[in-house]
């Protein structure tokens, strides 16, 4: 039984899915699961995988048993000996890697030896199209079909697979595109001894007697299981004959659809099978599988970042016109403060010139949003399959966003310090450009972080972009500069000191204004102070060197002039390893079960 609560202004309601669903599948067998729309095909085969998507909701409640030769199913389990193949194959695979490379990929993953990738491209028939990008919407690659049948090779790389759970493997294909999808279907199951199941939706009258067994599903309860051969004379028995040439498919289900057909007929048609059924029915012993989850491993890691590597290089949108952004952007930034001088007047400009390059280029960062949420889908299904663990990929993730990153850090550095205050930067040091340079990489490296965790918790882009904005105007108000910490509510103090923007701003400062740069106009400044006339241009007066300068701006919880700029970077990088960390807790709802590996929930 599988049942959803869901709240309602009346309270909470509860609805039933699927009820009282059994059957049975031998290796080499293709069972196809038919049903009308809403009969809870897909949300069979999720259950029969125990998906963490199901397993892990609260407001669902799940009752029964699944076997696999006589022992009780794991989540461990299902990952060593199970796969899943969604119906949105473009969700589920890298656009930019040819068709070799995402099998020999995926086989590197698997353990198999990538060699064997080629012979299964020629099975699937895609070996002339080998080289062809995978693509998407804004790359042109593979077709609809042709993605359908990469995605199958993709799982059955593993060796250890004996179970292959397909969702709707012919949707908006031609009818002899699915009779040939169907055709390797069978043809996997035979060679490899493997139990396919499959939901489908409308199957022609060729493919429909392809399947070795078929079960129907109506409101969530069976109506037939059985030999797809022997389905029509059980409904003759029943008085329901076919009297027109049709497909077969389509006659059973315009007979249990009960939106459009006589809900009587239905109702009479599922409870004459589950009479049949009990009659029957025996209980089985049952042992719980001893599978363990799959441990780290350096070797899945490398590939993970060789592959995430060739994926970046070849999408420009990514880093490439990201890189360019930051150009323009820091550009614009040395020259809007071209003119500020290194004197008293011009402090509070380098001030502001710091503040805005530390907030243009973090949310610059959002770009990385749509990055992450298209490869979201392929890490999801990828671990939930066995492919590897979600610590490796997180690691392979930081890796391989740290010499874009730094970059990133490197352009946007280079015209914001070295333009300003006539081209002769806001520090005149190269050694002081380096660590500001090295500064707000870390930085930018650390809001991506943050911005991928975002990403992590809300998958759609428009909810994370909110968040993600929200959250980072909140850390750069508190940043020790536009409000002092001493004059921070008690509860709020906690926003700074787990900002990573007071620590960048802070090292920023004690980069810029260094105490071997002096400021001319300082003694000017304090005569001009000291002996105003009514029209005179009056200006603060910060000091003749950076120390000065770091002691006017200071307050007595915050003494710029002490901060070490090495210790601020690398709190910075913590925070960005602790949103790491974080991302990997709340992902694991996601990729594993953390509620219980076993299905019967209320009996436990």
């Amino acid at each position: 039984m599988f049942q959803v609560k869901k709240s309602m202004f009346q309270g909470t309601k509860t609805k039933t899915i699927l009820k009282n669903v059994s059957g049975k599948i031998d290796s080499g067998e293709v069972l196809a699961v038919l049903g009308p729309s809403g009969s809870g095909k897909t949300t069979l085969l999720d259950t029969l995988f125990l998906h963490p998507k199901v397993q892990n909701a609260s407001n669902i409640t799940i009752e029964g048993t699944i076997t696999l030769d006589s022992y009780k199913m794991t989540r461990a389990a299902a990952s060593r000996h199970c796969a899943y193949v969604s119906q949105f194959v473009n969700e589920s695979l890298y656009p930019a890697l040819s068709t070799i490379e995402t099998l020999r990929f995926s086989a590197s993953l698997s353990g198999v030896d990538p060699s064997r990738s080629d012979e299964l491209c020629k099975s699937l028939g895609l070996w002339n199209y080998r080289d062809v990008k995978v693509g998407n919407a804004f790359m042109k690659g593979l077709s609809g079909g042709q993605k359908k049948r990469l995605s199958l090779g993709c799982e059955l790389l593993d060796h250890e697979c004996r179970f292959l759970f397909i969702d709707e493997p012919t949707s908006g294909l031609d009818a002899k595109s699915a009779i040939e999808i169907i055709k390797l279907i069978r043809k996997i199951a035979m060679d490899r001894k493997c139990g396919i199941i499959m939901a489908i939706h409308q199957p022609t009258s060729r493919v429909f007697y392809g399947f070795d067994r078929v079960m129907l599903l109506s409101e969530g309860r069976v109506s037939y299981f059985g030999k797809s051969k022997d389905m029509l004379p059980h409904f003759e028995k029943m008085g329901f004959s076919m009297k027109l040439q049709m497909n077969p498919a389509d006659f059973v289900l315009e007979l249990v659809n009960s939106d459009f057909g006589e809900k009587e007929n239905v109702q009479r048609i599922i409870d004459s099978w589950h009479r049949q059924i009990e009659k029957n029915h025996g209980k089985a012993s049952t042992m719980t599988h001893q599978d363990s989850a799959k441990g780290f491993s350096f070797k899945r890691t490398w590939i993970l970042i060789q592959r995430s590597f060739i994926s970046i290089s070849r999408n420009p949108e990514l880093y490439i016109l990201r890189f360019f952004m930051y150009a323009v952007m820091s550009l614009f930034l040395g020259f809007t403060y071209y003119d500020a001088e290194r004197n008293q007047r011009g402090i509070p400009d380098m001030i502001m010139s710091i503040l805005w390059t530390i907030a243009f280029f973090s949310y610059m960062c959002m770009i990385s949003l749509p990055a992450f949420l298209q490869t979201r889908a392929i890490v999801i299904k990828e671990i939930t399959n066995g492919r590897y663990t979600l610590g490796e990929y997180i690691i392979s993730l930081m890796v391989t966003q740290c010499p874009a990153t730094f970059f990133c850090g490197v352009i946007s550095s280079t015209g914001s310090f070295w333009i300003a205050c006539k081209a002769s930067g806001l520090n005149p040091h190269f050694d002081a450009y380096l660590l500001f340079s090295l500064a707000l990489g870390v930085h930018l490296y650390t809001i991506e972080a943050l911005a991928i965790l975002i990403a992590s918790m809300f998958p759609g882009f428009i909810m994370s972009n909110i968040v993600l904005n929200s959250l980072i105007s909140q850390l750069f108000v508190f940043n020790g500069y536009f409000i002092t910490v001493g004059n921070m509510l008690a509860p709020m103090k906690i926003f700074y000191y787990i900002s990573p923007f007071a620590y960048t701003t802070r090292a920023l400062f004690k980069i810029v204004f260094d105490e071997s740069v002096t400021y001319d106009g300082y003694g000017e400044c304090i005569n001009t102070t000291r002996f105003m006339n009514q029209n005179d241009d009056v200006y603060p007066c910060f000091g003749n060197t950076g120390d000065d300068v770091l002691d006017s701006i200071s307050t007595g919880n915050l003494v710029y002039k002490n901060v070490d700029p090495w210790t601020s970077v690398i709190i910075v990088l913590s925070i960005g390893f602790a949103y790491r960390i974080i991302m990997w807790l709340f992902f694991r709802r996601f990729v594993y079960v953390d509620k219980c590996s076993v299905l019967c929930r209320k009996n436990n």
